[in-house]
């Protein structure tokens, strides 16, 4: 179960999962047939993608400097809680899940303890898909100043169309069918 949290993690949920589950078969069914999904998570494991950005996520966040909880997520729910102050400028997500809102305390503000290694541990934000019409507009800019080819503005792209650089990179990969090759770092080339 350690190895399955720590060394695959979120590039592969379903491991630890799959590791709780053969701890309890090994005490709900005993040995030797509790040999057979010892091994199967013993090997499920081994081979699943590998990922430490949980742990260095959680060992930056032990490690940063303490910061009072923000007003905004305390708890408001006593009317001496909300005459503190508490729960102001608090939005409830499900009203809106596109909403941006500010969790951290203002110290730590900017700070950034995950970062996903692999494609799989990206939010379901990372899936979105960029705006078509908007991804074509700069294409087509970009292609014009560029006709030699060259390195494509990821970064900048991904930022203005609120997108992951996977989902722009899937969707530049269809603009990019016939007229250009691109390269594992989305350098693009005229064919």
């Amino acid at each position: 179960m350690v190895c399955a949290a720590e060394d695959v993690g979120n590039a592969d949920p379903q491991a630890f999962i799959l590791c709780e589950a053969a701890s309890r078969a090994v005490e709900q069914i005993g040995w030797p047939e509790a040999r057979i999904p010892l091994a199967q998570a013993v090997i499920y494991v081994a081979n699943a993608a590998k990922s430490n950005a949980t742990v260095l996520a959680v060992d930056a966040a032990l490690a940063a400097d303490d910061a009072p909880i923000p007003e905004a997520i305390r708890d408001a729910h006593t009317s001496t809680a909300r005459k503190a102050g508490r729960g102001v400028g608090y939005h409830y997500s499900h009203d809106d899940y596109d909403r941006e809102q500010a969790f951290l305390p203002d110290k730590l503000r900017g700070t950034a303890f995950y970062g996903p290694k692999r494609p799989q541990e990206r939010s379901w934000r990372d899936r979105q898909e960029p705006d078509a019409a908007a991804l074509s507009a700069l294409w087509q800019a970009w292609v014009e100043a560029h006709s030699d080819g060259g390195e494509l503005p990821l970064e900048g792209w991904s930022t203005e169309l609120g997108c992951s650089r996977e989902a722009l990179a899937r969707a530049l990969s269809k603009l990019a069918s016939g007229r250009f090759t691109l390269t594992r770092k989305l350098e693009a080339k005229p064919l």
